[in-house]
């Protein structure tokens, strides 16, 4: 009986080793089930997100909206640049007719010119030829003029003072040299020497005040209508002419055999008591193939860059003038201009 008890016993230890065994590989494999659900949602969610990833290169309606305003922003832009260029060569063209119509119309750059045919009386050209403006340093003219009508002795010698350089800006003459009337009448019309000018019309024994009103009565006497003279260099913007009355005044200094000598030197050498003086003369058209008789330049800043020349051309006399020029070359190219286009082509 005991024995038969004690295998029973054995029998349901037995059995229940075997359901607790059974439990556990159920909970375990319940609780792996899970595990397994999460990893494959997981991997379905990765390869959802790998394959919705591309979407990316797709754009938005509002990026390409600006994208497309900016490509259209760079191609309004190419136009812009595209039209520049015409615009510069249109200066250009602009430019060349005024070059080429300057001896033909009223366009000089200078305030007032006149070619004026002194043989026949005949104005050839002429832009402001009436109106008065300063003429700075073609004063001069006036001043030569003036002083040898006094008959005073060339071959004099003077001495250099300090009102002569005071206020003169341009002069190569120094205090105390000593220099002949006929050296200083060729430094003031060849360079345009100032402290030359003043001497001279200090040697007038007039003194400076009767010198100048000698000076306007020459004026007069030459019918310069409408010019007047306040001091016998130019520096004064108080000096002032017309271009036609220049061109009265040119013709009257040219038919002085002297002065027309003067201003036909291109280079003059003379000495005082200190220094030699080596001067060039300021027309550059005596470097030209024109036969030049005379002239005379001038500038201050109140009157620009003026010009006076007297010439032969086919056996007549011509008067060129150029009255506040902008430029020191400007006012010979405007010359020529009027000297090319109305005698070589006339």
């Amino acid at each position: 009986m005991i024995s038969k008890w004690f295998s029973k016993c054995v029998l349901v230890a037995i059995l229940s080793c075997i359901l607790v065994i059974d439990l556990s590989f159920a909970q375990t494999g319940a609780a792996r089930e899970p595990a397994k659900a999460s990893r494959t949602a997981s991997a379905s969610t990765g390869a959802g997100a790998k394959a919705a990833a591309p979407q990316k290169k797709s754009t938005s309606p509002t990026k390409a909206l600006s994208k497309t305003s900016k490509a259209t922003q760079a191609k309004k832009k190419t136009p812009v640049k595209k039209k520049r260029r015409p615009a510069a060569s249109t200066k250009k063209k602009v430019r060349s007719s005024r070059k080429s119509s300057l001896a033909s119309s009223s366009a000089l750059w200078a305030r007032a010119g006149v070619l004026f045919d002194v043989s026949d009386g005949k104005i050839l050209f002429e832009k402001n030829a009436d109106k008065t403006y300063p003429i700075a340093s073609i004063t001069k003219l006036v001043t030569a003029l003036t002083f040898l009508d006094l008959g005073i002795d060339l071959d004099r010698v003077t001495t250099i003072e300090q009102d002569d350089i005071r206020g003169a800006r341009k002069t190569r003459l120094r205090v105390g040299e000593q220099v002949s009337l006929i050296d200083l009448l060729h430094a003031s019309l060849i360079c345009s020497d100032n402290a030359a000018t003043k001497a001279l019309a200090r040697e007038s024994m007039f003194g400076n005040d009767a010198f100048i009103d000698k000076m306007n009565e020459k004026a007069s006497e030459l019918e310069l209508n409408g010019a007047h003279f306040v001091d016998p260099t130019g520096l004064s913007s108080g000096n002032v002419a017309s271009a036609l009355g220049c061109v009265k005044l040119i013709k009257a200094a040219t038919e002085n055999e002297l002065l027309a000598s003067i201003m036909q030197t291109k280079t003059y050498y003379y000495e005082s008591n200190i220094q030699g003086h080596q001067i060039g003369n300021t027309n550059r058209l005596l470097q030209s193939d024109w036969d030049i008789l005379g002239g005379k330049t001038g500038f201050i800043s109140a009157s620009g860059y003026c010009l006076v020349t007297y010439l032969l051309d086919k056996g007549k006399e011509v008067a060129v003038v150029i009255l506040g020029a902008p430029s020191n070359g400007r006012r010979f190219r405007e010359a020529r201009l009027l000297l090319e286009r109305h005698l070589k082509t006339g």
